[in-house]
């Protein structure tokens, strides 16, 4: 199974780019995008999901906010969305995590906030790493095939990040 995971900052942005031509190139059959910044109904006319791919969506209630979306031609069935904690505030209004099984194998599509903000958001997104860890081990517990991936927001180098100058303070 051939799996692609990738941040599009914007997939109307990325749509306008060349995004299909690039999908059908590496011709994936689970494509786990992030930061889709978009409603499925402000998708433009033109726009259609991978060939021959099933889609979920899980946007943020914000327009124009984070949001994930998984399209998967192995078939796929929706968990859940989410990690089931109160930070989730009623079943994740910002589109963080969408569970999905294709057959067997688990796929966690996950966008993690970013703490670059200040304080206050840096101290939100680690707990919400910290109940996501926990959130996830029912991942460890298990017999059956799982991917946690996505954008985590975390950097452990500087050839992790698209323009590493202009996060320098």
């Amino acid at each position: 199974v051939r799996v692609v995971t990738w941040n599009l900052n914007g997939i109307r942005a990325a749509h306008r780019k060349g995004l299909a031509g690039f999908v059908d190139r590496i011709d994936a059959d689970i494509w786990l995008f992030q930061e889709t910044r978009a409603l499925p109904e402000q998708m433009p006319d033109d726009w259609a999901p991978p060939k021959g791919h099933e889609v979920l969506w899980h946007p943020a209630q914000k327009k124009g906010y984070s949001g994930v979306m998984t399209c998967s031609r192995t078939g796929l069935s929706e968990v859940g969305r989410g990690i089931d904690t109160e930070l989730d505030e009623i079943r994740d209004p910002d589109g963080r995590v969408l569970h999905t099984k294709h057959g067997d194998l688990h796929c966690v599509n996950m966008y993690l906030p970013n703490g670059s903000s200040g304080p206050e958001r840096q101290t939100y997104k680690e707990r919400w790493i910290e109940d996501m860890l926990v959130w996830s081990k029912r991942f460890t517990d298990s017999d059956e095939p799982a991917l946690l991936c996505g954008d985590l927001n975390i950097a452990h180098e500087e050839d992790d990040i698209w323009n590493p100058s202009g996060n320098r303070k």
